[in-house]
């Protein structure tokens, strides 16, 4: 277990072992002065100038709240969305009023709930749903696991999840959703009892034909049959079966859609194909980088080999691989 240590008026905590904290600091951590087991300026954003005292680990760095609340202090990403909709009034003329409504959430929901840890130890965790618009259809959008994740975040997201399934004339709203967590520092079983105890927290503010979550961020099939299996435990047997479109992206075994893992993938393949189309590029032979290796990034890279490409390079959270002779997805 992970222990606080106390310096200056300022609760200090290692790194996470979680591989979101590591890649902070593989993408921020400019280690600076350093003085046998001490170390300061962890990076340029540091404000405290002495040396830390903290012992330095094998692995990983230590970093002070006071650090992290700089790192993670984010510009309003739902503050940016509203700009880009005022853009597009101006570009469009689009109606004033129209787009008072589309600036505002119908519904936002955030629940606070206990989870049993397997130490038995009891564990408060919140998560949020947040419905943007509803009149094109049901409410529709992922819930993402993620200790990035705050009420902002899915305010920003539930809003362009109603702009994304209007543009395509998909008959769904925009709804997004997430629990402020890392996976990473769970057990499966952890998980399961956290994800089941956020769907009973959420009631009937989800349901089939009012508001459909759906894969995110760390969260997969396993997630959305948990989700579908305590939701349905709420409804009457006899209705039971008629609920079973509560989430999407769920096993096929459970009623999931064959080629749903793939999908989004496969979307981003077909953008850079008709891009190459349009531009008259060839594929075959093309080398191309994928950032982010899970399920979007994994598939989009066996695809683009399909098409003869070659990939080079790949990183994630774990870190980054490259080989100008080629990377074979498959492997």
């Amino acid at each position: 277990m992970r222990k606080s240590k106390q310096e200056n008026g300022l609760d200090l905590k290692p790194l996470s072992t979680s591989k979101e904290w590591k890649l902070l600091y593989y993408q921020h951590g400019r280690p600076g002065l350093e003085e046998g087991n001490k170390f300061r300026g962890l990076c340029n954003y540091c404000d405290i100038k002495s040396l830390c005292s903290l012992p330095k680990p094998k692995t990983g760095v230590w970093r002070c709240e006071h650090y992290r609340a700089k790192i993670w202090k984010k510009s309003g990403l739902h503050e940016n969305v509203l700009k880009l909709l005022e853009k597009a009034q101006d570009v469009n003329n689009f109606d004033r009023d129209i787009c008072k409504i589309m600036a505002e959430t119908m519904n936002e929901l955030v629940v606070h709930f206990p989870v049993k840890m397997d130490d038995d130890h009891v564990k408060m965790l919140t998560g949020f749903r947040v419905q943007h618009n509803n009149v094109l259809g049901p409410f529709k959008g992922g819930l993402r696991f993620h200790p990035m994740v705050d009420l902002d975040e899915i305010r920003a997201l539930a809003t362009l999840m109603t702009w994304k399934t209007a543009i395509v004339n998909i008959p769904f709203g925009g709804a997004k959703g997430g629990i402020h967590i890392d996976p990473a520092d769970f057990s499966p079983k952890e998980l399961e009892r956290i994800t089941r105890r956020f769907t009973f927290a959420l009631g009937n503010n989800i349901g089939p034909e009012y508001d459909i979550p759906a894969p995110d961020v760390n969260t997969n099939p396993q997630i959305m049959a948990w989700i579908q299996d305590t939701y349905m435990s709420t409804i009457s047997p006899n209705e039971r079966n008629r609920s079973m479109h509560v989430v999407t992206g769920k096993p096929i075994e459970s009623g999931g859609s064959v080629g749903r893992e793939k999908a989004t993938g496969q979307g981003v393949v077909f953008c850079i194909e008709k891009w190459a189309q349009d531009h008259g590029f060839n594929l075959k032979g093309a080398t191309y980088i994928v950032q982010g290796y899970g399920n979007v990034g994994s598939w989009a890279a066996r695809l683009m080999k399909m098409n003869g490409s070659k990939l080079i390079a790949v990183e994630d959270v774990t870190g980054a691989i490259k080989n100008k002779e080629g990377i074979d997805p498959d492997d």
